[in-house]
């Protein structure tokens, strides 16, 4: 119980710190065509989540865990910020 209160409170950590601090610089770099920040992050999901899964340190298991919830907080920067481009004007 007390790791995981520890590890829920470096989760909210790292998701404030990848939608406050690290996504708008990432998103301003793609430009108009976020597709291969989306695909660095998709892979950053997938490919370190088996390892997160299957190491016996648990200070591995959360500092993979931070970068991949930092991903997924990048992730879902991109896909709001694309979507309310696809609105119009009006």
């Amino acid at each position: 119980p007390r790791d995981h209160s520890a590890f829920m409170g470096l989760v909210g950590i790292s998701y404030a710190f990848s939608q406050g601090v690290a996504a708008k610089p990432l998103v301003k770099r793609s430009g108009t065509d976020p597709t291969k920040l989306v695909l660095v992050c998709i892979l950053i999901l997938g490919g370190f989540r088996p390892f997160a899964l299957h190491t016996s340190s648990v200070w591995i298991m959360y500092s993979l865990n931070v970068v991949m919830v930092v991903a997924l907080g990048v992730l879902n920067t991109v896909i709001t910020s694309s979507c309310a481009t696809l609105t119009s004007a009006d």
